[in-house]
């Protein structure tokens, strides 16, 4: 199964050289950023035709390039659409996996367009206690995130018009998910692990073209306060993957923890990639959304699993 996330972040806004945020509906004593975002979209937003995609580079990034579709209203003070990424710089062989055919050549100079979702939220004043945090909702595609490109895109247009001010994006901190240990109630936890020790693999061979896997899975039980306790060490980073259970014979490559918060149900992963552990931000909705005839998640199944993150990410500001 093809994996699908969605990723929060605050938007915020402050003066050059000062640390201090400021509300969004006036940031600069008159213009407000949900405005600016609605400008943006309208000077950047591209029609295409079959053959022809108003694609542009994205500025400060490594060979990267955008395409804007027009955004749309998605409920009050919110905006919604698909961004399309790519990068060029390089040439490849696009062969059909069937045939063993070759397709194509990719020229250096060619950029696959992957279409990626978004949801932009600019309080108005009074709407949440703080005025000074928005939310944006980013789509991930496997390993494709669409932040990094947004961001250095937009920021040039802001810049342009703001040279005074900055726009900022923060993640999710981890101590985020440590609130949720606390304050839900765990549901699952999956462990999951890419590699077969030698008495397993005499029944099971994890090493085969076809990427076996073990996963051991509890739930429906009561976790032990000693269990919820590594959860918040590994998720902290102060305890290795494999240290939650120490099974001899399934070695944790990953650990996957569903929790239960404000009647919203949020996955978290924690996986070991090439020596490195690394916390995946926001939610795996990868079950939950719906495939199109072209293989990407429909844009409304992601509207509606993204206004559902929203709400729970609300409950963050202070």
């Amino acid at each position: 199964m093809t994996k699908v996330s969605l990723v929060g972040y605050f938007i915020k806004i402050r003066k050059l050289r000062t640390k201090d945020y400021l509300d969004l509906y006036r940031f600069d004593e008159s213009n407000d950023l949900f405005d600016v975002f609605n400008d943006y979209f309208s000077t950047h937003g591209a029609k295409r035709s079959n053959s022809q995609y108003e694609v542009e580079d994205v500025p400060n990034t490594d060979k990267k390039t955008i395409l804007i579709e027009k955004a749309r209203d998605a409920g009050p003070r919110m905006l919604e659409g698909v961004i399309r990424i790519g990068d060029y710089g390089y040439k490849t062989p696009i062969v059909n996996r069937q045939s063993k055919q070759l397709s194509y050549m990719r020229k250096n100079e060619d950029t696959e367009l992957t279409p990626l979702y978004f949801l932009l939220y600019v309080p108005q004043k009074g709407d949440i206690p703080s005025d000074d945090k928005g939310i944006a909702i980013f789509q991930k595609f496997r390993k494709n995130g669409l932040k990094t490109a947004f961001l250095a895109h937009f920021s040039s247009y802001f810049e342009h018009r703001f040279p005074d001010y900055k726009v900022e994006m923060l993640p999710i901190a981890p101590e985020d998910i440590i609130d949720a240990l606390n304050n839900g109630v765990i549901k699952e936890v999956k462990l999951t692990s890419y590699s077969s020790p030698d008495d397993v693999a005499e029944y099971y061979s994890t090493n085969d073209e076809n990427k076996g896997k073990i996963v051991l899975t509890f739930e429906k039980g009561s976790f032990q306060p000693k269990f919820v306790d590594k959860l918040k060490k590994i998720f902290s980073h102060d305890l290795p993957i494999k240290k939650l259970i120490e099974f001899e014979w399934v070695p944790q490559d990953e650990i996957k923890v569903v929790v239960q918060i404000n009647g919203m149900e949020k996955t978290f992963t924690m996986k070991e990639e090439e020596g490195e552990e690394e916390i995946t931000p926001g939610i795996d909705i990868s079950d939950s959304v719906t495939n199109g005839p072209d293989g990407f998640p429909t844009e409304q199944s992601l509207h509606d699993e993204a206004v559902k993150y929203l709400e729970f990410l609300k409950s963050y500001f202070k």
